[in-house]
């Protein structure tokens, strides 16, 4: 992170209302501040956290070898039928 800043975040709640004006669920999405980046200084330079194929393939030998318990989750979906 030399010289480099970092764009911030912000939450935004949601309130889904149903047909009688009851609650339906809550949501909360985490998004970041794109409006803070300054073109030509930060504009391109995004990073997202995502594992490489290689890397998976890499922790999943070594689970097998060493035996180790190996549980899937997917992350993309974990909170949609959670109660925030």
């Amino acid at each position: 992170m030399f010289g480099k800043f970092v764009t911030g975040y912000m939450w935004i709640f949601a309130i889904k209302v149903g047909h009688n004006d009851t609650i339906d669920c809550l949501n909360a999405r985490l998004v970041p501040k794109g409006y803070t980046q300054i073109f030509g200084l930060d504009y391109g330079d995004t990073f997202s956290l995502m594992a490489k194929m290689a890397s998976v393939r890499l922790f999943i030998a070594m689970t097998a070898l060493q035996q180790w318990p190996f549980y899937q989750l997917d992350v993309k979906n974990a909170f949609l039928n959670d109660d925030l």
